[in-house]
């Protein structure tokens, strides 16, 4: 990314490399944006990070970038502004302060982070279970016995879910949670250990059809 300066501003930020002109009306082809020593002459200068983009978009109700000319270092630097959302359930509220009520009169709640993943949690859950939901299904249905690869594998899902919302409900702070989401990685970028939400266990070899 690129911005132009006039007058010590950021006029426009450039996304994608464009055609440009000079003040005589000289058309630049895109190709130009990979001479960044070039593109000075237009006073236009590289986009440089501050700090990381937030990756969880879920965990915040407001995420946003904003820009600044560091004319000492002739770069533009961008930074990621990013509102985190409670990690418990609170009261919504209007822009006076007040409680906001639905049609019914009681009180609307903002879902905080720590009930969102646990939601989340249940969800992946339901699913995996719903997969072998058929030999259940015959059990009452028939009296036939349930696999026991079948039985071992829906209480394991069940046993990582409870593990997962235990360790939700421990974490204390917002840094917390982000290392619940986060693989354990080696020197490398190679992943050692993943993250502690979502990891449940893959279905068995022997599982019947």
């Amino acid at each position: 990314m690129w911005g132009k300066i006039e007058n010590k501003k950021i006029t426009k930020i450039y996304r994608y490399p464009e055609i440009i002109k000079d003040a005589n009306g000289t058309q630049y082809p895109k190709s130009i944006f990979q001479n960044n020593k070039r593109l000075e002459d237009f006073y236009i200068y590289s986009v440089i990070d501050k700090n990381t983009k937030p990756i969880f978009n879920e965990l915040y109700t407001s995420t946003s970038e904003s820009y600044t000319w560091n004319e000492k270092d002739k770069k533009i630097e961008r930074t990621y502004n990013a509102v985190a959302k409670s990690l418990d359930d609170t009261n919504a509220k209007d822009e006076d302060g007040k409680d906001v009520k639905d049609m019914f009169g009681k009180q609307v709640i903002n879902i905080g982070i720590k009930n969102l993943l646990k939601n989340k949690v249940r969800e992946i859950q339901s699913s995996l279970l719903a997969n072998t939901d058929k030999w259940i299904i015959r059990k009452a249905d028939t009296d036939d016995a349930v696999p026991s690869t079948v039985s071992s594998y829906r209480k394991d899902i069940r046993d990582s879910a409870t593990t997962m919302e235990t360790a939700i409900t421990n974490a204390k702070t917002f840094d917390a949670i982000i290392s619940l989401l986060t693989p354990e990685t080696n020197k490398d970028g190679t992943i050692k250990a993943p993250a502690t939400l979502y990891n449940f266990p893959k279905e068995p070899d022997g599982m019947p059809s």
